[in-house]
């Protein structure tokens, strides 16, 4: 954050207890015949100017559309240059430069990605079925690399030397209709160097959903030894399309119920052993959330289902749409306020507090608590660098950070 030394401490004054720092400029020139504007921006805080941001967009002579943004913060800066096409009606970057670090992107006639080669090295290349949807996803396995001819056109990877995952949208029952365009794949095949790691299918039948695991290596949908999970949703009525139940792996059903009264919606989560017909859940928890009309749960109770006992229970109020006290079964609560850009300060159930500080940008700058005080610290291109933590020690004006350990980040 550059208000002093990393290894030096920094005081609570210096820091800003509702984040957000005042903002000029950022007002957009008029864009010339040829598209290109310029922007500019000051963030400040009580102590001056705390970041500085510039952005040019321009069309270069080569004709390629240069996104260039340059960041300041203190005695760091960052400048991002980006290079952008426009495909389609969207505007689709082919690289991306931070710093010394490139990433590029290559795409189909379609506006599809075709390969994404990133800042580590990592890249990924799709392949698109007929109907323009992702067919085969190729990424590396080891130190594989994604090569380029001389033209600075991407080699399709040999993926007998990758890790590929292959989807299929065909149904793989006769009651699952995929209609044109569907989007949602019914098998996926995992492989590492051309040998099969992982399948699962996918069926869609009504209100029924079925996620088929396969233990063997190519076996069909149906086969007895594959994991399933089905979940089905409620075919008709006021709750249609919402969840009804669940049947897991392991014999364990969750069932939903939905009920209104006196303008709250009340939702009861059964979960545990079913009966035989899988109508009810006979041994097992219940949850009853209370939702008021904003969709906020104001009430939350967990039974017993065999018993009807009680186990926990709590109630919460909101402030501005936040979650303000929570009130605990035994009676203990818990306090939250909030400044623009996250908690402030939040009075735990057993009387602790935790205390949070923001920068003018709105990261998280400082978390005072338990005695101990953790502060951030972050370059211009917004990357956290630095954690120091250790015991917070009141001073004049807030908190310092004693006998700091300071962590750096990569």
């Amino acid at each position: 954050m550059n208000y002093r030394s990393f290894s030096g401490p920094v005081e609570e004054s210096q820091l800003t207890q509702t984040g957000g720092g005042t903002i000029s400029g950022g007002a957009t020139a008029n864009p010339d015949t040829s598209g290109n504007y310029t922007a500019s921006e000051q963030i400040l805080s009580a102590n001056g100017v705390y970041k500085q941001v510039s952005q040019n967009y321009v069309l270069d002579d080569s004709g390629v559309w240069k996104n260039t943004i340059t960041s300041v913060l203190g005695g760091t800066s960052s400048t991002v240059v980006e290079d952008v096409i426009k495909l389609h009606g969207k505007t689709l970057p082919t690289q991306k430069r931070i710093d010394d670090h490139v990433a590029k992107y290559g795409y189909y006639d379609s506006g599809e990605l075709q390969y994404q080669l990133n800042y580590d090295g990592t890249w990924s290349y799709n392949y698109l079925d007929a109907d323009m949807r992702l067919a085969k996803k190729v990424t590396p396995f080891g130190n594989v690399v994604l090569t380029f001819d001389d033209d600075g056109t991407v080699i399709a990877p040999d993926e007998l030397f990758c890790r590929t995952t292959e989807y299929d949208y065909t149904s793989q029952v006769s009651s699952d209709t995929a209609l044109p365009g569907d989007t949602r794949p019914r098998r996926v095949v995992e492989k590492v160097k051309g040998v099969e790691i992982a399948r699962r299918y996918y069926v869609y039948v009504g209100n029924e959903y079925r996620e088929e695991l396969c233990v063997a290596s190519g076996a069909v949908v149906g086969t007895a030894s594959n994991i399933v999970t089905t979940k089905y949703s409620y075919p008709d009525g006021t709750s249609s399309g919402w969840h009804w139940k669940t049947l897991n792996p392991d014999g364990t059903m969750v069932l939903s119920e939905y009920t209104s009264s006196g303008g709250f919606v009340y939702t009861s989560t059964f979960t545990g052993s079913p009966n035989t017909a899988k109508t009810a859940v006979v041994d097992g928890r219940c949850t009853v959330e209370k939702a008021n009309s904003a969709g906020q749960v104001v009430e939350r109770i967990t039974k017993d289902v065999a018993t009807n006992l009680i186990l926990d229970s709590q109630t919460y109020t909101y402030y501005l749409g936040r979650p303000h006290i929570t009130t605990f079964m035994d009676g203990s609560t818990e306090t939250a306020e909030y400044a623009c850009c996250g908690p402030l300060k939040v009075i735990h159930r057993d009387g602790s507090v935790t205390e949070y500080r923001y920068t003018p940008d709105k990261r998280p700058a400082m978390e005072i608590g338990n005695g101990v005080a953790t502060l951030h610290s972050y370059d211009a291109a917004g990357h956290e660098i630095t954690k120091i933590t250790g015991p917070a020690v009141a001073e004049s004006g807030g908190y310092a950070v004693g006998w700091p350990r300071t962590e750096v980040l990569n």
